[in-house]
């Protein structure tokens, strides 16, 4: 994890690849890391939920550099205003990482969503993710991204 404090220093930031991809949940960021080869030149950040300020100024100086981000996260009602709240933020520069109908059935789990959860996401704003969220309210059900750490490293070439 990297701290403010850190990050305070630093006018730029920049990725060899020009690309960041980015993964909500810490766990798959662990998995991710412990797949990928020691030589690749990728650039991986967990945004561990809802990004910290931190992890929001390093974005910022990435995007500044001309970097895209790949951002991945659950299929659930936070998850999606989370992706939702990057593309506010970063417009163009942030694409979501396999936001469609096939990942999310890869991943669906048996957890039932209430009412008040499945209400969050009539805020959705972005058509990739208004789609994800009438599969949802459709199903009724949250889909995790841990079924598609598969699918990440196949477009990450490792």
């Amino acid at each position: 994890m990297i701290s403010l404090n850190t990050l305070s220093g630093l006018i730029s930031a920049e990725s060899v690849e020009k690309c960041v991809y980015a993964v909500e949940n810490a766990g798959v960021f662990g998995d991710l890391v412990r797949r990928i080869s020691r030589s690749a030149k990728l650039m991986l950040v967990c945004t561990g939920g809802q990004p910290h300020l931190a992890t929001l100024v390093l974005l910022d100086l990435l995007c500044r550099q001309g970097c895209n981000i790949y951002y991945a996260g659950d299929f659930d009602p936070e998850g999606l205003r989370i992706a939702q709240n990057l593309k506010n933020r970063y417009g163009d520069a942030l694409e979501f990482w396999h936001y469609e109908k096939e990942a999310f059935m890869q991943c669906i789990s048996e957890v039932l969503l209430t009412q008040k959860r499945l209400k969050k996401l009539d805020k959705l704003e972005d058509e990739k993710l208004v789609l994800i969220g009438e599969l949802i309210k459709l199903h009724g059900k949250v889909a995790y991204q841990e079924n598609l750490i598969d699918w990440y490293m196949k477009d990450m070439g490792r």
